[in-house]
């Protein structure tokens, strides 16, 4: 989606929000929005953007303790998403969660200050955790209890024999 005007951002951002928080596949996923003005992080309220506010979308999910990669740095583990992992570590006060995220403010991607790329709006974010939250689920441990699985109902097929 290309955006031409500072009005079609202000409309986009009502329409999606700021932060959008949900489960897939029992993992925890954010989509939030990050502002970068003059004023700093998240000082930016609507109707103030200018040609020198920067703003675009991240995707996390979080991690849970027992998982292979909870603290562990984001460069250290190998995910396929949009312009790679950015982020790993803590949201708020919880520990319990190790979350792993992505944003979409690259030189390919449109914002105030770069008007030739691709803004990635909610439904393309989204579609960016569903891939991590899939490669996130260990394949050997479905595997392995696949295989589990079946043991137990072979042995059930065989005690009715």
């Amino acid at each position: 989606m290309q955006i031409k005007t500072i009005k079609q951002f202000e409309g986009i951002i009502q329409k999606e929000g700021n932060l959008q928080i949900f489960t897939y596949k029992g993992f925890v996923c954010l989509i939030r929005r990050n502002f970068i003005c003059e004023e700093g992080l998240g000082k930016l309220r609507l109707g103030e953007l200018n040609k020198h506010t920067i703003f675009h979308l991240c995707g996390y999910v979080g991690l849970p303790k027992w998982h292979k990669f909870y603290k562990k740095n984001y460069d250290k583990i190998n995910i396929d998403c949009h312009g790679g992992l950015t982020f790993s570590g803590f949201r708020g006060n919880d520990s319990n969660l190790w979350f792993i995220g992505f944003d979409c403010g690259h030189a390919f991607d449109q914002s105030m200050l770069s008007h030739n790329g691709i803004y990635r709006d909610v439904f393309y974010v989204k579609k960016e955790i569903r891939s991590i939250v899939n490669q996130l689920i260990d394949k050997d441990y479905i595997k392995n209890k696949r295989k589990e699985l079946e043991e137990i109902e072979q042995e059930l097929v065989e005690d009715e024999i």
